[in-house]
């Protein structure tokens, strides 16, 4: 297994969402401003990569500097919101896309899991949904 460290890790699940959301709908990555794609659209996506704090320990071999194995967990989730009067069938339509960028997939040394989707909180004008998945990669150091 490749060995990763967390920025790098983002950096390839950003990448892979990018490669495969294509133009469904439009995008930020968690943490940037949202409100600059409410306006004029009927649907948008959120990405968000997190790492499991108490799983960051995962110190899977013992050994000197340079060979010491860690297993770092996290999720990531891809939170997608449609305008209120396209109802729950435009919401559902984004929620097989959004499964299909990670589920059950490797790549670069990240190993991605099964992914859910549910229904949330709808936020003003927007219904949403989100689809999460767990993954996993091995860093050496």
């Amino acid at each position: 297994m490749t060995s990763l460290v967390v920025a790098a890790a983002r950096e390839l699940i950003y990448q892979r969402f990018v490669d495969r959301w294509l133009d469904l709908t439009p995008y930020v990555f968690n943490g940037e401003p949202e409100s600059a794609l409410e306006k004029g659209v009927a649907s948008y996506a959120v990405l968000g990569v997190e790492h499991e704090p108490r799983k960051l320990d995962g110190q899977q071999t013992m050994g000197p500097a340079g060979s010491r194995r860690f297993l770092r967990e996290g999720r990531v989730w891809i939170r997608f919101s449609v305008i209120e009067k396209a109802g729950y069938a435009a919401l559902d339509a984004l929620a097989k896309p959004a499964q299909d960028v990670f589920e059950a997939s490797t790549f670069s040394g990240v190993r991605m899991f099964d992914s859910h989707y549910r229904e949330i909180t709808p936020d003003g004008k927007w219904k949403r949904g989100i689809v999460e998945t767990e993954f996993n990669y091995q860093e050496i150091k």
